[in-house]
């Protein structure tokens, strides 16, 4: 079973899940059903890594890609 079975299975999903494990994902940040899924991917350089901060209280991402900001996303909208 993958993330995304094992979340539409769920009885009670979270808003949240941060991976850094899903082999060679399409984006950087996904939805399934009411939740997030957010994974820093690979970079090109191994000695920076890519990483994704989240500020809980606006609900808002940024992924930072090779040492750089490359998209930002607003957690709090809804379908």
């Amino acid at each position: 079973m993958d993330l995304g079975d094992s979340l539409r299975s769920a009885v009670a999903s979270p808003w949240l899940v941060l991976s850094g494990h899903v082999h060679q994902p399409a984006r950087w940040i996904d939805r399934i059903g009411n939740t997030f899924s957010l994974n820093p991917r690979m970079g090109i350089n191994p000695e920076v890594p890519n990483y994704i901060t989240v500020d809980t209280a606006t609900k808002k991402a940024r992924w930072f890609r090779d040492g750089e900001l490359a998209d930002m996303a607003d957690l709090g909208r809804r379908r």
